[in-house]
């Protein structure tokens, strides 16, 4: 993967569009170049190289090259706008692909595709991030014009002007991301991680832990791929390991009694899950009483 700087960003803009809908069925499709796509209005439902996407107003995912793409929103009104560009100008070969990403994998796709750029200081692809609202006009704007009026005029003055748009929505999505690792945690998080450290021996999962701090199972879902890293499952498994660890160390207990104790109520699935994690069986953790790497 070829890592990039932002001072080397010169994006060159691709396609863009802009609409309302009712029936939105988007994708699937294999993009061959970069693409955001971002919610004025609804909620958006999708995946990403298999990974579950919840949209909400005001959100964008942006994902990459050969990502198979599909985004899906029944019977409920929404507004969304695509961007699809390269990072910097490319060959006119890749260029002239122009704004029609393939349905099936061909020969030429992976060597059309963009490069796998990785820009310093973005989370991998594909990733959510939320324009904060003093933002949020602008980029509406800049995103509205340019989905609506880009393929009227081949004009250079044209082109100019939405590249210029495009840069400034990129400096607007980066900008966003530096604005939210910079501030503190998200409130709703902090109370789930309280809700877990309490109760995680209990039989507990996503949906009992999002109704406890007061949002919906998918902004659970997407604050804690964006913050954290992780999902509700990743995150509730490492909590129960940690505490699992701890009895195994300094207890005196059974390791069927700590599996049961800290929340595994299959046993078999606890020395499986201990030993994925870990790479050594809770017994040899006990006999040694070393902590595992």
């Amino acid at each position: 993967m070829l890592e990039m700087q932002w001072g080397d960003i010169a994006p060159e803009l691709r396609g863009a569009n802009y609409f309302k809908t009712s029936d939105l069925h988007f994708g699937p499709r294999y993009n061959y170049a970069y693409q955001f796509l971002y919610v004025f209005f609804g909620n958006v439902a999708g995946t990403v190289n298999g990974q579950s996407i919840q949209l909400e107003s005001g959100e964008c995912c942006l994902y990459g090259p050969e990502h198979c793409h599909e985004f899906i929103c029944e019977k409920e009104e929404v507004v969304v706008g695509t961007v699809n560009f390269s990072w910097r100008l490319e060959s006119p070969e890749r260029l002239a692909m122009k704004n029609s990403s393939m349905k099936i994998r061909t020969p030429d796709l992976k060597r059309l595709s963009d490069p796998a750029y990785r820009v310093a200081g973005l989370p991998k692809l594909p990733f959510i991030i939320e324009i904060p609202d003093m933002r949020r006009k602008e980029f509406e704007l800049r995103l509205r014009e340019t989905g609506i009026n880009f393929r009227q005029s081949d004009d250079a003055l044209n082109v100019l002007k939405y590249k210029s748009a495009l840069l400034d929505m990129i400096y607007i999505i980066i900008s966003s991301i530096r604005d939210q690792t910079a501030t503190t945690e998200h409130p709703a998080l902090g109370a789930m991680k309280k809700f877990i450290q309490k109760n995680y021996a209990s039989n507990i999962n996503r949906a009992t832990a999002a109704h406890y701090v007061g949002i919906s199972e998918s902004r659970l879902t997407a604050l804690m791929r964006r913050d954290m890293q992780c999902n509700f499952t990743e995150y509730l498994t490492a909590i129960r390991m940690d505490a699992a660890i701890e009895l195994l160390l300094y207890s005196r207990q059974s390791i069927k009694e700590i599996a049961a104790q800290t929340g595994f109520n299959d046993y078999s699935y606890f020395v499986s899950a201990f030993r994925k994690r870990y790479d050594v069986t809770p017994g040899t953790v006990r006999r040694t009483a070393s902590l595992p790497i």
